[in-house]
């Protein structure tokens, strides 16, 4: 059970932080796209 924890910990984590590192990476490029279309 503790086992079980700890996996589902660890895997928890690792989502969430490659989605932090996606959701970063694509963040600007959104604001980029955002301001090029509002110009037109």
């Amino acid at each position: 059970e503790i086992i079980m924890n700890f996996v589902g910990m660890f895997m928890f984590i690792a989502v969430g932080g490659t989605a932090l590192h996606y959701w970063h990476g694509y963040q600007p490029e959104h604001k980029h796209l955002q301001t090029a279309t509002e110009r037109q």
